[in-house]
């Protein structure tokens, strides 16, 4: 049997957490690979695991995956899934590091101090592993060889991210107190890359013309101080009137969440909404497909890897260029502009489409389950790390 050495985070309500120990549930499912773990240290002082996220036995066996032997003996390949990113070949096999690169650049603030992208991956034989073509070619981009980039799509778990039955989705809006709404959801840190300052904009021009829309903005205040960020954006990009119009339909939760209370808020939600400037993946796109929730998203980035027209309206969007002081892909970093004018015509397609919700919620789930569970995805990886059976 193959082994395989995961170093990375438990426990941490961060993506690369989350994607990490999926991936490691799915191999301790199949048994056909040893699993070795290292933690790494969270990137932040006030970064805190926490319990919950999970249930209580895939907790336990994420906790039990042991550490490796002293020497490494039998360790087959190293998987690094931390930040930044650490581009020291292990000492005990080929290793494989895992990195999103959202504005087409790596640059000296995303590595390890005193590493270097080209020069790194010129004197070792690492490999990179991102989830999205949007990514590979900002690490390509950077000077990483493209025979070193491998694509590994994120997934998703449909055990948990699927439709509920429509009188169970309507008991579930009423205990949320969504009835009556029509409910537009976004997930997130609330940083500017995700598009927050357009969202809120389009969102104060659909809000005056429909009454019952509502925006629900899914934080996540023990990493990032979502809530502050997303004030400092209310009070600095929307005029008084617009605060006064789209403040109490703003609905924010800070708090963290396990997985079962975010698929909720996908599966009661109406259309979900990301009109991003720079992205690795965009995972909450994938899981509200799953969910059956019509998305719209910023057309030209990573999100094209793995949505549909089925289900995802794009943003027509616009390739802005602006310089990078810590000199990554040319000195240049690059973002991805939404046309205003098109985010609004799609939220208000978005509300008055019945046909677009119908088919979503049954093409979306399709789309998933066929390309992007988890064992699927698990499939790409064991090829990628040279891991196949």
């Amino acid at each position: 049997m193959k082994s395989l050495l995961i170093e990375g985070w438990r426990f941490l309500p961060h993506s690369y957490a989350a994607v990490n120990q999926w991936q490691c549930l799915e191999l301790l499912r199949r048994g056909s690979v040893k699993l070795f773990f290292n933690d790494l240290p969270p990137c932040a002082a006030h970064w805190k695991q926490q319990r919950g996220l999970f249930s209580e036995e895939e907790e336990k066996q994420l906790a039990e995956i042991p550490p490796p032997p002293e020497c490494g003996a039998g360790v087959d390949a190293v998987l690094r899934m931390g930040f930044p990113y650490d581009l020291a070949p292990s000492p005990f096999a080929s290793t494989f590091v895992f990195g999103t690169c959202e504005f087409g650049a790596v640059n000296g603030s995303m590595l390890m101090p005193g590493q270097e992208l080209a020069q790194a991956l010129a004197t070792s034989d690492v490999n990179i592993i991102t989830p999205s073509n949007w990514s590979s070619f900002g690490f390509i981009r950077s000077g990483a060889p493209a025979e070193r980039v491998h694509v590994v799509p994120h997934g998703v778990n449909t055990g948990i991210f699927h439709p509920l039955p429509e009188s169970s989705r309507e008991a579930l809006r009423r205990e949320l107190g969504w009835d009556s709404r029509f409910v537009f959801l976004h997930i997130g840190a609330m940083t500017e890359n995700k598009g927050i300052k357009p969202m809120l904009k389009a969102f104060a021009s659909i809000a005056r013309k429909h009454k019952s829309a509502t925006l629900v903005l899914k934080g996540l205040d023990a990493l990032y101080s979502s809530r502050e960020v997303l004030s400092g954006l209310l009070s600095g990009h929307l005029d008084k009137e617009e605060v006064e119009e789209i403040g109490p339909r703003i609905i924010y939760l800070g708090e963290t969440m396990s997985f079962l209370e975010i698929a909720a808020l996908h599966q009661a939600a109406d259309a979900y909404l990301a009109p991003y400037h720079a992205e690795g993946f965009n995972l909450p796109v994938l899981e509200a497909a799953a969910c059956g929730l019509p998305s719209i998203c910023t057309a030209g980035g990573p999100t094209d890897d793995f949505t549909t027209s089925e289900f995802c309206l794009r943003i027509e969007s616009r390739v802005e260029r602006v310089p990078d002081s810590w000199g990554g892909g040319g000195g240049q970093r690059i973002y991805l502009v939404p046309l205003f004018s098109k985010l609004c015509e799609l939220m208000e397609r978005a509300i008055c489409d019945a046909d677009l919700r119908r088919v979503s919620r049954q093409a979306g789930p399709a789309h998933v389950e066929a390309h992007y569970t988890w064992a699927k995805v698990v499939d790409i990886l064991l090829r990628e790390l040279r891991l196949e059976s």
